[in-house]
């Protein structure tokens, strides 16, 4: 029997902490060629030394990789700040004519390419955005706790996400954060599809959440573009994102950079990242989804997700989502991540991978 032809994946940024581990669950469904792109070619060659017949192309995603992974059926972009790298690589992904996968990719990203929704269609060409854990995973997690609340318990009226991560964070994702600070930071919740905002000192609410070692939480009620699409296709639920898993250095440089840094960027991502670090280095890592569903009737539905290892999640579910699209299983076009793909099945994959859920009594 033949063996049939491996299919080309580029992994953009993949000797990064993400990449990395993006091209190792990738290995793993053994249909899979790799192609490793970066700037640094001794890193992309360390990383490739680890993988079995990994190629390696040196480049500069933001000035000149147009052209030189027009043999690959998907681009993913593992770089960052993804706010900086996102819209040149999906470029690339476009004029390749590849489906294109990306890691961070928020609403700035998704803005500029929705003008090409049309033509992503019409190619077949799956372009998915926020394609890690938060957001990319909370979403789709939302997506299935409320399937399975409603087949048990009846209509829901009401679905509050709580999540967080803590963990040492690179310079990058740090701009990535300011960047959302002063683009797309807004305090709130949906109600009826309609975003309902509130003071950013007004929206804060203590949670128990057992499963965390600091297990009393001070959540705060944050819009998530990610999540808007499911509140708008169901207006009969009102959607809150809490926010938890943020420790009193890291609070304190939010408030300080949105209120004073404004003017002040790469300042403000070196002050953040030391906020959100120290309280990582004192607590130590941890990353937590929990969906409370309320029904009609009363009723909760609780299910819960938590994992230390944040990078290792985050680069499976972007595998995962490129190996969805390979298999014909993401819809076409620009989508989140929960838009894209089928929830249960989704998550059924990651659990295959590793991932656990637990219901809560």
């Amino acid at each position: 029997m033949m063996n049939r032809e491996k299919r080309k994946v580029a992994v953009l940024g993949g000797s990064g902490d993400i990449g990395q581990v993006v091209c190792e669950e990738l290995e793993k469904f053994g249909d899979i060629s790799i192609v490793l792109g970066g700037r640094s070619l001794g890193r992309l060659q360390d990383s490739a030394s680890r993988l079995s017949g990994a190629e390696v192309r040196q480049c500069d995603v933001v000035s000149g990789a147009v052209g030189q992974f027009d043999d690959c059926e998907i681009i993913m972009n593992c770089t960052g700040p993804s706010c900086e790298t996102g819209p040149a690589v999906a470029k690339i992904a476009l004029e390749s004519g590849a489906h294109y996968v990306d890691v961070g990719g928020y609403a700035l990203l998704r803005e500029s390419l929705q003008q090409h929704d049309e033509q992503v269609r019409n190619l077949r060409r799956s372009h998915v955005l926020s394609a890690g854990w938060m957001p990319g995973l909370s979403e789709v997690f939302v997506r299935y706790a409320l399937e399975q609340a409603e087949a048990r318990q009846g209509k829901a009226r009401d679905v509050t996400l709580y999540c967080g991560a803590r963990d040492t964070w690179s310079l990058a994702s740090a701009r990535d954060m300011v960047w959302h600070i002063f683009s797309d930071m807004k305090f709130g919740w949906f109600d009826q599809g309609i975003w309902q905002g509130r003071s950013m000192f007004r929206v804060n609410s203590s949670v128990d959440m057992p499963q965390l070692p600091d297990s009393r939480q001070v959540a705060s009620w944050i819009f998530n573009a990610p999540s808007a699409p499911l509140a708008v296709e169901r207006p009969d639920v009102r959607f809150r994102t809490g926010l938890v898993l943020v420790g009193p250095y890291t609070r304190l440089s939010l408030v300080f950079v949105k209120v004073f840094m404004r003017g002040w960027r790469k300042q403000a991502a070196r002050l953040l990242r030391a906020g959100i670090n120290k309280d990582a280095q004192q607590k130590g890592p941890i990353g937590i989804l929990r969906a409370v569903v309320t029904a009609e009737s009363g009723e909760s539905f609780v299910l819960s997700l938590s994992e230390s290892r944040n990078h290792w999640i985050t680069g499976l579910v972007a595998a995962h989502t490129a190996h969805f699209i390979l298999s014909g299983d993401a819809r076409p076009g620009v989508h989140y991540l929960g838009e894209a793909v089928n929830a249960k099945s989704f998550l059924d994959s990651l659990q295959k991978g590793g991932v656990q859920l637990e219901e809560v009594a």
